[in-house]
């Protein structure tokens, strides 16, 4: 848990070293020497030590006066007429809402005629882990690196306190026993009475997700991504207040949010032209917008906060853009989707159609009473998650717990059929860490440009090689280009 006031009084030391070496130069726009003048000035440069080089476009700000400056493109900063006494210089810079950090120096004694030089900077990612994490004697198990950032309301920009940060990421384990193994990882932090949170010692080169949740508030899945080395990756997020609404529909529960957002936007293709009749929707509600001719949407009754959007049409790939939405003011984007140019050749049909022969798909699609989705009508879905193949089959609903969990099941489920899911990749069961992360972990484990061809029975429809749980669970078999054979691991696919 961060500390603030061990950082305000750190910082200027930490800062002081770092930043030092790098005031080798005196900048053009310098002041010059003021000995004559009743006020005094400052300049100096901010080092932003956690990326490497400088930092522009940050403000620092005399306290109690209205004396400032943004940085050049050089990270060099001028303030003039600095009246003469005792102040504090304190930087500015979206960089540090990510962090959650106040900067600033020690006070500085501002006499007339005298200009000093005051570098000004971040500290290193590996400083910041030191701050923001405490030592751990289990420290280094996982790894050392850190994933650090701000939840606050996104109209209010009160902190989230108590909400969960949740982040998820997939590892794999090479053997020589067991060859490569994929397992779901999941860590969590609480943000704090300052908005912060950090999830600490992490692996380094992690590529995951993140998302927070309080209540039954809750932002989206957003992609993060910690370096080959880095000690530190920054994601912060909002979190605005929903209503959520309880829908039931062919006998299911399924809960939806909505909220006071409004999104406005536009869907091109990857030359720029309008793309019409595309579906736009934020997942977890109930609202939807179609692309006019002119490519333009609206989307109204949203929750605020950090949300996906999703755009599909047939043609184009699917597109996902994380937004931040606010109730103050609407918020306009623009959604690119890439024209599908889908390559196929009789030689990797027929090793297609053969490895399903041997994996017994054919026989149980011409005998069985499960629905079944072959690889063309799996394209024509064209799914960006491995789930989205079941939004619109019937017998099979995709929605939301109270928690916001995504879960699929039965319809039949409220009738005591399809209580449970079980899901088949290449005969090999998933079993998630926890019952209520199934679909995320389906989504996580296999992509769906790997997936050839579907199988759903229904409770009383399951085939006895897949029957888990007795005749109670909705179970889904899907087979992936290496489940129907080797042969098919090179044959072309979209790209």
């Amino acid at each position: 848990m961060f500390r603030p006031v061990a950082r305000l009084l750190l910082l200027p030391l930490l800062l002081a070293a770092s930043a030092g070496a790098a005031v080798g130069q005196r900048p053009a726009n310098a002041p010059k020497d003021a000995s004559a003048s009743t006020f005094s000035g400052a300049y100096g440069v901010v080092i932003d030590s956690i990326h490497g080089g400088v930092l522009t476009g940050a403000t620092v700000q005399v306290d109690e006066t209205k004396r400032q400056a943004v940085t050049d493109a050089k990270g060099y900063y001028r303030i003039d007429s600095i009246p003469p006494g005792t102040y504090r210089l304190s930087l500015h810079h979206p960089l540090l809402d990510t962090l959650g950090m106040d900067v600033g120096t020690q006070p500085i004694d501002f006499q007339a005629g005298r200009v000093p030089v005051v570098p000004l900077g971040i500290p290193s990612g590996e400083a910041m882990v030191g701050i923001a994490c405490p030592k751990n004697p289990n420290a280094g198990a996982e790894g050392s690196s850190a994933l650090l950032g701000v939840v606050r309301d996104p109209d209010t920009g009160v902190p989230a306190i108590g909400a969960e940060v949740s982040l998820r990421w997939t590892e794999i384990r090479v053997s020589k026993e067991a060859g490569a193994r994929r397992s779901q990882r999941v860590r969590t932090a609480t943000v704090d009475s300052a908005g912060n949170y950090a999830i600490c010692d992490l692996p380094s080169d992690l590529s995951g997700v993140v998302r927070a949740v309080h209540d039954k508030a809750y932002t989206a899945w957003v992609d993060i991504r910690i370096e080959d080395g880095a000690a530190l990756a920054l994601r912060s997020l909002s979190l605005g207040a929903s209503e959520v609404i309880a829908d039931t529909v062919n006998a299911t529960v399924q809960y939806q949010r909505r909220g006071p957002a409004t999104l406005r936007g536009r869907v091109v293709d990857n030359e720029g032209h309008p793309v019409a009749g595309a579906r736009i929707e934020v997942p977890g509600t109930p609202q939807a917008a179609v692309s006019d001719a002119s490519g333009v949407f609206t989307l109204v009754d949203l929750p605020a906060g950090t949300q996906a959007v999703i755009g599909r049409n047939i043609g184009h790939e699917a597109v996902e853009k994380v937004v931040e939405l606010s109730a103050k003011t609407p918020r306009e984007i623009t959604l690119t989707m890439r024209s599908i140019q889908v390559l196929q050749t009789v030689e990797a049909r027929a090793a297609a159609q053969s490895g399903l022969d041997k994996v017994g798909f054919t026989e149980r699609k011409r005998t069985s009473m499960g629905r079944f989705l072959t690889h063309e009508q799996i394209e024509q879905r064209n799914p960006m998650v491995v789930t989205d193949l079941f939004s619109l089959m019937p017998g099979v609903r995709l929605t939301q717990d109270g928690q916001g969990n995504d879960v699929i099941q039965s319809s039949r489920a409220s009738s005591g059929e399809g209580s449970c899911t079980a899901v088949f990749v290449d005969r090999i069961q998933l079993h998630p860490p926890r019952p209520e992360q199934l679909v995320q972990h389906l989504n996580f484990t296999v992509r769906p440009e790997q997936v050839w061809a579907v199988e759903v029975y229904q409770p009383s429809q399951v085939p006895g090689e897949f029957m888990v749980g007795g005749d109670r669970c909705l179970t889904i078999v899907i087979w992936t280009r290496f489940g129907v054979g080797e042969t098919l691991q090179n044959s072309p696919t979209k790209p």
